[in-house]
């Protein structure tokens, strides 16, 4: 029970549940907060949260919509309602959120890659890719940004600025790089360039592409040699004892 806590008190017992994951927790927490305070405002907000995080998208609407019929302008509850509402694949009226959100704050980058996620989601991926741009001019390694940018080119058959878009989220982000890196790769599969697509494969960022298509075409070889012959003089400059020379 919430008993008769300071708001202090219910503040970090909610942010506790929450870093602990414990999200049924703290909509149940919350839930008795209002019930003990209607109209709480951290108590509908908090629970709101949490019931986004549970994909209890309706309930979490109903919860933002209490709070917005106080202050239609309050950044925290536009975001909760945005989500809940894509999650219910509301994409039209969740972009009208986050255009609200742009409007009182132009730099505000998460309300930009909201945006180009609710017209992504209504098929407008050429508005949603310019949205991405203008996140990436105000942090440009944003990984979501460069991820769901890069994707929304290639939607628009944009293979070359979404295959840039993934090397720089590659190397923005490591747990990312594997992901990136399969998508680059089919980037430049659609576009036929195969040597590019393998090395794109193996982690090769695209600054070091072309000195092993030019080396690989300089020594008569395949890409492929060319690329393992070059491993190979990396690890044994390196000292590995493993290292075997191209065959």
């Amino acid at each position: 029970m919430c008993g008769f806590q300071s708001a202090q008190d219910h503040a970090a017992a909610i942010r506790r549940m929450f870093d602990e994951g414990r999200f049924g927790d703290a909509a149940a927490y919350c839930r008795e907060m209002i019930a003990a305070r209607p109209g709480d405002l951290a108590g509908l907000q908090n629970y709101a949260t949490a019931l986004v995080r549970l994909g209890r998208h309706a309930e979490a609407l109903e919860a933002c919509g209490a709070v917005l019929e106080s202050d239609p302008s309050d950044a925290h509850a536009l975001r909760n309602r945005a989500l809940a509402l894509e999650g219910l694949g509301r994409f039209g009226e969740a972009a009208e959120c986050h255009a609200w959100l742009i409007s009182s704050d132009p730099s505000d980058a998460r309300a930009l890659n909201g945006m180009a996620l609710a017209l992504d989601g209504t098929g407008r991926h050429g508005e949603a890719a310019g949205f991405y741009a203008r996140a990436l001019g105000l942090d440009p390694a944003n990984v979501t940004a460069l991820m769901n940018g890069a994707l929304a080119l290639s939607r628009l058959g944009r293979h070359e600025e979404s295959a840039s878009l993934y090397d720089r989220a590659r190397l923005a982000d490591p747990s990312v790089a594997e992901a990136a890196a399969g998508a680059m790769s089919a980037e430049y599969r659609s576009m036929g360039r195969d040597d590019e697509a393998f090395l794109a494969a193996q982690g090769v960022p695209i600054s070091g592409m072309r000195r092993i298509i030019d080396g690989a075409a300089r020594n008569g070889c395949t890409v492929f040699h060319q690329f393992c012959q070059d491993e190979y003089d990396r690890l044994a400059a390196a000292g590995d004892p493993g290292a075997r020379p191209a065959s």
